[in-house]
């Protein structure tokens, strides 16, 4: 192997340097979400063998291994924001790294360093600092292609093969969906036999090995199977528009990239450009981390319980940003000026708009909350008990705000077969359900019919959307008056009484 010229050293060290600063401030400062207070209410509970119970009873659909990793953290470093994103941060950090050393060993420097910034221009940038998976299985991706990538080129062939189990099993023991990893290893490693000839049988070896992560995943969430989920499987139709969300972002700055790089250089031709850029096992792999998420799309036939967002197929970030290096490289053939060009047109962009959104936010995660939530901040400190319809708010505001307001803050649920009407309410509701049975949650989860014998008058809020409990409420009879409408914010007054004004909720 190789070893990195002394450039490649600088370029990779500016930009992880950038990536540290943006991210780690972003990690530091932004409020937590509503996934992120499970994966971080999860890592505090009592012990390890609490985190597997919790994991069984359907707290969190992800891994056991994401919440060891935080609560690994929280013990070295305390349980503050940064702390707790940690893992995701480092993750996301390596899949540029693994970018790198995967491109710069077929393509001159700039191109491998174009590569590594093209993530952080795409969808996938906000998930660096998500205190959940999907750094981790960026990451462990990453790893996976250049321990591969190793092996057919015949370097530390043992430690690879090693590294190929460890991180595919790293991966499928954070989340579930990671098992795509499997995708293009397996296209490529197919391709690889071809032109071979003959079977590397250690790599899928290593590569079963790596799947016995999925293991601990089996039968960890028996109490998410009758959730109902239906209406909510992703249809072929919109397999295009996935792509859209998660590389859209990235498009002005490409583009501006390219146009300075047309205008200020002239097109150089090299011999290198003249050939295959990659293998063809190569090449064939990335076109499975391309189209992995397809997986999601067509296993809707199979199963009513293939439930897809775009987080789910960040993998694709790993075909696209190296073949997005090496389309440039084809179209400047092999041009190392336009390169440089494109790269510090990307990595000024990438400071300048990362960098502007870091230091934007540089405040106080509970004083951020409370000025995202000004109309709800205000209703409990009327004093009235307030029921605010949003489980994402809800636990927000549980961690945030001081426990003698959260004794008048609550989530209440309607019965299961009026909420099976409305797409999510059901796996809403059952979520925060299995939450509250097993994490430290201050503020309160009751049925309607519980809350309502005691609270004939109560004020909701709501963030703009339209959920089944507006309409239950309207169904039995309540009347709604709207108070306060602040940005998103609606606050309603719900009364019994018959003097009331019924008010129709916002769509």
């Amino acid at each position: 192997m190789r070893r990195l010229p002394i450039s490649g050293i600088g370029g990779v060290a500016g930009i992880s340097l950038i990536y540290w600063i943006c991210a780690g401030m972003r990690a530091a400062y932004r409020p937590f979400g509503y996934d992120e207070l499970v994966t971080w209410y999860v890592a505090r509970l009592p012990s390890v063998g609490a985190i597997w119970a919790a994991m069984h009873q359907g707290v969190d659909q992800e891994g056991a291994l994401t919440h060891f990793a935080v609560r690994l953290c929280h013990c070295l470093f305390g349980p503050g924001h940064l702390a707790t994103r940690l893992p995701a941060l480092t993750g996301f950090w390596i899949l540029l790294l693994g970018l790198y050393v995967f491109l710069e060993r077929r393509l001159p420097l700039p191109y491998a360093l174009i590569g590594m910034v093209f993530p952080m221009l795409t969808f996938a940038w906000s998930y660096a600092f998500e205190a959940r998976a999907y750094g981790v299985v960026l990451g462990s991706g990453a790893i996976a292609l250049v321990a591969w990538q190793n092996v057919a080129e015949g370097c530390w062939r043992r430690l690879s093969l090693a590294a190929i189990a460890v991180s595919l099993a790293i991966g499928a023991g954070s989340h579930a969906f990671a098992v795509l990893i499997a995708v293009p290893l397996a296209l490529g490693e197919g391709m690889r036999t071809l032109e071979r000839k003959r079977l590397d049988v250690w790599v899928w070896l290593a590569m079963a090995a790596g799947a016995l992560g999925l293991l601990p995943l089996l039968n960890s969430h028996p109490a998410t199977r009758d959730w109902d989920m239906h209406g909510l499987q992703p249809g072929l139709s919109e397999f295009p528009g996935f792509y859209d969300t998660v590389f859209r972002p990235a498009v002005a700055p490409l583009l501006f990239a390219v146009l300075a790089a047309c205008a200020l250089t002239r097109r150089e031709k090299e011999p290198a450009a003249a050939g295959p850029v990659l293998p063809r096992h190569e090449s064939a792999a990335l076109i499975g981390f391309v189209v992995a998420p397809l997986v999601f799309f067509l296993g809707h036939f199979v199963s009513h319980r293939f439930v897809f967002f775009p987080r789910y197929g960040l993998l694709c970030v790993i075909g696209v940003a190296c073949g997005s290096a090496i389309m440039m490289y084809r179209a400047s053939g092999g041009g190392r000026r336009a390169a440089a060009v494109i790269l510090a047109v990307l990595v000024a962009w990438l400071a300048a708009a990362r960098g502007r959104e870091a230091f934007a936010m540089a405040s106080e995660p509970r004083l951020q909350f409370e000025w995202s939530n000004p109309a709800l901040v205000n209703a409990l400190a009327t004093g009235a008990p307030v029921v605010t319809i949003d489980p994402r708010i809800f636990f927000a505001a549980d961690y945030y705000l001081p426990a003698d307001t959260l004794d008048r803050l609550y989530y209440v649920t309607a019965d299961r077969e009026t909420v099976r009407q409305y797409e999510w309410q059901d796996i809403a509701d059952q979520l925060i359900l299995h939450e509250v049975r097993v994490l430290p949650v201050r503020a309160h989860v009751e049925t309607l019919r519980n809350f309502a014998a005691r609270n004939p008058h109560f004020l909701l809020h709501s963030a703009g959307a339209y959920p089944a409990l507006y309409d239950v409420l309207l169904r039995q009879g309540w009347r709604l008056t709207l108070k306060v409408q602040s940005g998103s914010e609606w606050i309603y007054d719900v009364s019994t009484a018959e003097t009331s004004t019924s008010g129709a909720p916002p769509r």
